[in-house]
């Protein structure tokens, strides 16, 4: 499990985000095409029409 900064909660859910999101700026690589990523702030929940399209996603050593 990663290590959570002191000044966080020590709280599950945040431990659990907190290693997904160092898993995937540390362990992998990919690429985002440039998209139009406007969000109607009318509709919930807001999405692109499109949805976020990632490509050539790979792990790394």
């Amino acid at each position: 499990m990663a290590t959570i900064p002191a000044d966080r909660a020590p709280d599950s859910t945040l431990a659990f985000l907190w290693e997904g999101y160092r898993f995937i700026g540390a362990r992998m690589r990919y690429d985002v095409s440039p998209q139009d990523l406007a969000v109607s702030l009318r509709r919930m929940p807001t999405l692109p029409p499109s949805g976020f399209v990632v490509t050539n996603v790979r792990r790394t050593a």
